[in-house]
């Protein structure tokens, strides 16, 4: 059997174990549900445990004041007991404020609430909706607002006394919960005093009969006459009472022992303890007990009493010491607790559920104190920061998570702890090279001040990494469909460029100089350039990192792109607003949103034919303005409006064109991908989006993005145009032979000796040969044999001062950073005109 000395520190332990578990569920309705019916549940199962384990009559009393306070949050608790003569009640236990002033006071039956109560023999609620009917109150009950009294009944249903509650903690009034509440424990109050009372009863029985043995005269008399009494009087205790000698033989029982186990008493009288319970051996625990047994000190267990039919039940004992004729003994009141363990295994499934649920989740999820450390951590900490269960608790997250003695920039739980709200934040982790989504909520104890903070950190590495494979994938869906735009603009390019570079031919036959025209076909070459330079500004990958941008200049700029491939029978009508101010983006973001409304208002248009219409302007919107906007702040907006005179939407239509793969149009036009991109960018930017279409009166989308304070810097306008000259050695390296001779001959006409090489390989042999003899060495980055790239390396291995160029169309493989990183003195992008060659050369030189 195993033993529980439940006591009011143990109580308050057992409270505390269940406020935690309160606290980690408390972030769902049905959580809070299930924490305040186990709350009220184990309160109440604990609280019938300690009272009824107290055999002592004043300690009963004290445990009952201070459970029942802490069950009804009443600011004082009262245990009034009715005398014998039933005219007068004695406060014989308090508990909270003026509990000293009123324990003991004697009172007369019809004063105050108590005495009400007491004579009429059922509950009062009295609230501040009620009127004062008593003319004569106690002095706790003056100016009260609200109480709560119930009677306490004896075993034949006479009134024995009560439990009032003055004041309800924190102000208010008691409810019909809270007498539904003390009513039940004063169930559990009733027989508890009757028990304390019938044990001090049966010990002052034993006392007398003791006495009266030792009388000669009187000594068969007074025997009878004290069984009789000790035989009623444990014949109507509620709970199954045994006395035993040492080994373990019944000496006697009552009826309720009788009824529970289904034996007659004569059957039971045969019995030892260890025929009714199977865990008592005799010989092992009669020395045991006798040992931690003394005079009113009463020791509880819990155990199984097997019935004469077989079947087994669970029961709680409260075992004590007696002398029989100088004789040890010992007495066991037996209490059957089959709901009570029912109730337990309840309450444990549900914290083992919870448990089971927390350390499922795959988050690395953790409770921490005010001080940040550790109090709890699921199986996922342990296993993402591999560490064992003893080595979290008591330290602090930073330390394992990123072995630092400070917590992460931007963590959560320092707002969290500060104004007492829930927080999230997005962490990289340079280290792991990982993104976590971190996001704190305090947990706040009964007196509603912080108590803990849970701390979840979400890996989302992998969900950024498919959402910029699907922000590319998008881009790259936008190319395809400019991309016949595209080509008919290239086209009238080559064409233009074709008709003057044969007009220039024939001058040059015919003796003219043909300025003019190579004059238009080095305009057309340059058009071709920047289109190719917007459509790889567009579609390149490039980090997210959000700053304040001006939205006009990208307006601009995408519509240089847009017009290549919008057809000439669909008019651009743009009313922009370039003192609307700033707002915090990402650029490529807010090019791609520009180039997808303005695609599929294109789109709309059918026969190629109307108006697209753009404009930017700046707007305060107001609380009402919006609502149904969760996350969108008041104040000051940058409005971008795109408009079409297309075929528009129908309601039923409007109402999916921001769900993923939604389209309208044909197979092979379009994924359904690009207007909830485009509503996901806005929102992640704290803006909304409002949509005004109808059915032939074309579509209107509005974008609200926040201003942000500042003001765009102008595009700056190189004014000196002189071109730099050289004397300098050159050492050309590209696989296209026609861009080595024109490079060649340009720089040669600028004053540089050039030594041009087709082959990347040839080139590395020459400047083996002959490293001292060239000052700078230009090369291509695409080139068979060896990229630019590896041929940088093998140079500058060869001699590291010497300064390189790096020229490429286009390359996945290095940027202008990864450039300078090697040792690269310049990067370009091609093509280069004769100024722009002089530029870099020269200053790759200097």
């Amino acid at each position: 059997m195993v033993e529980k000395n439940i006591d009011r520190q143990t109580f308050s332990r057992l409270l505390e174990e269940n406020e935690l578990l309160r606290k980690a569920l408390s972030e769902s309705a049905n959580g809070r549900e299930l924490i305040r019916q186990q709350d009220e549940f184990s309160l109440l199962v604990n609280v019938s445990k300690a009272i009824v384990s107290e055999l002592d009559l004043q300690k009963v009393f004290a445990l009952v004041a201070v459970m029942a306070q802490e069950i009804i949050q009443a600011e004082l608790l009262l245990v009034p007991m009715i005398s014998q003569s039933r005219d007068f009640y004695t406060y014989m236990a308090a508990a909270g404020k003026g509990a000293e002033d009123a324990r003991g006071m004697i009172l007369k039956i019809h004063v105050g609430m108590c005495g009400w109560v007491l004579q009429h023999r059922r509950p009062l609620l009295f609230g501040e909706s009620n009127e004062w009917w008593m003319d004569e109150k106690t002095r706790w009950e003056e100016g009260q607002q609200s109480a709560l009294l119930v009677p306490l009944f004896g075993r034949r249903r006479q009134i024995i006394g009560g439990l009032s509650g003055i004041g309800k903690v924190g102000g208010g009034s008691f409810t019909t919960h809270d007498l539904d509440l003390l009513t039940m424990f004063a169930n559990q109050v009733s027989v508890a005093i009757e028990n304390a009372r019938l044990f001090q009863e049966w010990q002052h029985t034993i006392e007398e009969l003791q006495q009266k043995i030792k009388e000669r005269d009187q000594a068969t008399l007074a025997l009878q006459d004290r069984e009789k009494r000790f035989r009623t009087l444990i014949d109507q205790a509620t709970d199954a009472i045994f006395v035993s000698d040492l080994s373990g033989q019944l000496i006697d029982v009552n009826r309720q022992a009788c009824t529970s186990l289904g034996y007659t008493q004569e059957e039971l009288l045969r019995l030892n303890v260890s025929d009714l319970d199977p865990t008592f051996v005799a010989d092992q625990h009669q020395q045991d007990l006798w040992e931690k047994l003394a005079p009113n000190t009463p020791v509880t267990v819990e155990s199984r009493h097997v019935r004469k039919d077989g079947s087994v039940f669970p029961v709680e004992i409260n075992i004590g010491r007696l002398e029989i004729d100088g004789r040890p003994a010992i007495l066991g009141l037996a209490r059957d607790i089959t709901d009570r363990k029912k109730t337990e295994a309840i309450l444990l499934k549900s914290k083992e559920e919870w448990e089971k649920t927390f350390d499922a989740m795959p988050d690395i999820v953790t409770l921490q104190d005010k001080d940040l450390r550790i109090v709890r951590a699921n199986k996922a900490a342990y296993a993402f920061l591999r560490k064992g269960p003893d080595e979290l608790p008591g330290e602090h997250c930073y330390t394992f998570f990123r072995g630092s003695a400070e917590p992460c920039p931007g963590c959560p739980v320092l707002a969290a702890l500060q104004d007492k709200y829930w927080h999230s934040e997005i962490i990289h982790h340079e280290k792991l090279g990982k993104v976590f989504h971190v996001s704190s909520a305090p947990i706040f104890d009964q007196n509603n001040e912080l108590q803990y903070l849970v701390h979840v950190a979400k890996d989302i590495t992998e969900k950024i990494k498919l959402e910029e494979e699907l922000m590319q994938a998008h881009k790259m869906e936008a190319i395809g469909t400019l991309a016949g735009g595209i080509a008919h603009d290239f086209n009238n390019i080559l064409t233009a460029v074709l008709g003057y570079a044969e007009i220039a031919k024939i001058e040059s036959k015919e003796g003219r100089q043909p300025v003019a025209e190579l004059d238009e076909v080095i305009q057309a070459a340059s058009r071709a350039r920047d289109l190719v330079k917007q459509i790889l500004t567009f579609s390149r990958k490039t980090e997210h990192k959000q700053q304040p941008i001006a939205p006009d200049l990208l307006i601009q700029e995408s519509l240089k792109l847009l017009r290549a491939s919008i057809p000439a029978t669909i008019a651009i009508t743009e009313d922009i607003d370039t003192e609307c101010g700033l707002i915090l983006a990402e650029p490529t973001h807010v090019r791609q949103i520009i180039v997808n409304l303005c695609t599929n208002a294109i789109q709309a248009m059918e026969d190629e034919r109307g108006e697209l219409r753009i404009a930017l302007t700046r707007k305060a919107l107001t609380a009402n303005d919006i609502k149904g906007a969760p996350g969108v702040l008041p104040g000051q907006f940058v409005r971008l409006t795109v408009s079409d005179t297309g075929v528009g939407m129908a309601k039923a239509t409007m109402d999916h064109i921001f769900e993923p793969y939604y389209t309208t149009k044909g197979l092979g036009k379009g994924t359904g991908l690009g207007l909830a991109v485009v509503h996901g960018l806005v929102q992640q930017y704290g803006g909304l989006i409002q949509v005004e279409s109808q059915l032939g009166q074309g579509t209107t989308f509005h974008l609200y993005f926040p201003a942000c304070p500042g003001q765009a810097e102008a595009p700056r306008v190189a004014a000196d145009e002189t071109i730099p000259t050289g004397s300098e050695r050159i050492l050309l390296v590209d696989d296209e032979e026609a861009i080595v001779t024109t490079n060649t001959r340009i720089l040669a006409h600028l004053g540089y000796r050039v030594t041009g090489r087709i082959s990347s390989v040839e080139a590395l042999a020459e400047f083996q040969a002959h490293p001292d003899s060239f000052d700078l060495v230009i090369s291509d980055q695409t080139m068979p044999g060896k990229t630019g790239e590896e041929l940088a390396r093998e140079i500058l291995r060869i001699r590291p001062d010497i300064p390189i160029i790096l020229c490429t169309g286009y390359s996945s493989r290095i940027d202008s950073e990864k450039a300078k990183a090697l040792g690269i003195r310049a990067f370009a992008m091609k093509p280069l005109n004769r100024l722009e060659l002089a530029r870099i050369v020269r200053n790759a030189l200097d």
